[in-house]
């Protein structure tokens, strides 16, 4: 997991966010392709982000302690992680991230889906890539269900 925006607030921590996890699939795409020509294994990788107020601190006892983030933000960019490969999307976004970037990407409806913990279904984008830069990540051929 990783955490924009905290310990200190910053007005761009949704874009930071995406910004981010398109270069590391633009970079796992470059060494996908190397990795192929040297006969080695590959994998996939899915980014969720979601954006919101979180709780934060330090977490657990005297033998082992982590910095991490809980509550419902939290909880909503694991469980797209978790969908990336379902919906065959590198990077998935909530709604209430693509509200803060949508002048910053390039990015495709999908659905509302319905999350585990979550009351009411969460309205997902996948990221193709960058407007600034013009740059976009592989995007997979698939139709997203309805």
């Amino acid at each position: 997991m990783v955490i924009f925006g905290a310990p200190q607030t910053s007005d761009s921590h949704a874009l930071q966010a995406v910004r981010a996890a398109v270069e590391m699939q633009m970079e796992l795409d470059r060494l996908r392709e190397q990795w192929i020509l040297e006969g080695k294994p590959c994998f996939e990788m899915g980014v969720g982000i979601c954006t919101g107020s979180i709780s934060l601190g330090m977490v657990g006892g005297a033998v082992r302690k982590q910095y991490t983030a809980i509550g419902d933000v939290a909880n909503t960019a694991a469980r797209l992680q978790g969908l990336s490969v379902e919906l065959s999307s590198p990077v998935l976004v909530a709604e209430s991230t693509y509200k803060e970037i949508i002048n910053e990407v390039w990015a495709a409806p999908l659905r509302k889906v319905s999350l585990k913990g979550k009351k009411q279904s969460v309205m997902v984008y996948r990221i193709n890539g960058l407007k600034d830069e013009e740059r976009r990540m592989r995007v997979l051929k698939v139709e997203p269900d309805n």
